[in-house]
């Protein structure tokens, strides 16, 4: 039997899937808190929050995008091969900031959006209301952690022509 050296191994495959429902459980269950974290404390704006259906849908979206994060770094390690150790844990740390900045910067975007253009007497006798679904948290995770991948696939990738990984996780 002729062993293809790119072959992804199944010990790495459930170490991934394992990472990933674990971060969806830890996602959906620190769902609230998170967007409690990043939703801004300003008087002047108001957040409609969704519907029953809204409250369940928004923790999945959140969970599901954590989930993705081990998947794609291991799909990005496969097919960009980056040197086991220190260079593999600071892409990890790259990706993962990534993503989340992308839901810092969308939450930055929504308050200038919001406030930007009132004169400060306005704004405080104003109020605004934005609703929680056009916020799309998740979606602007994702957008990070595509960013994160291609940051550190320019950054982190072994540039050596022989590299080929054996797994995803291990060389």
């Amino acid at each position: 039997m002729i062993h293809n050296k790119k072959a992804i191994r199944s010990r790495d495959i459930v170490i991934v899937l394992i990472f990933s429902v674990a971060l969806a459980i830890i996602g959906f269950s620190t769902a609230a808190e998170f967007y409690e974290w990043m939703l801004p404390k300003v008087d002047t704006v108001k957040f409609d929050f969704p519907s029953m259906e809204g409250m369940i849908r928004h923790p999945l979206y959140y969970a599901g995008t954590l989930a993705l994060i081990p998947i794609a770094t291991a799909l990005a390690w496969h097919f960009w091969p980056v040197s086991p150790g220190i260079k593999r844990l600071m892409s990890a740390g790259l990706i993962i900031a990534f993503t989340f900045l992308g839901a810092i910067l969308r939450m930055k975007w929504i308050m200038y959006l919001a406030t930007g253009g009132l004169e400060k007497e306005t704004a405080l006798h104003m109020s605004i209301s934005v609703p929680f679904d056009k916020l799309m948290l998740p979606l602007f995770m994702c957008y990070g952690l595509l960013s994160g991948i291609l940051v550190s696939f320019f950054i982190f990738r072994d540039r050596r022509k022989t590299a080929v990984p054996q797994g995803i996780l291990h060389d």
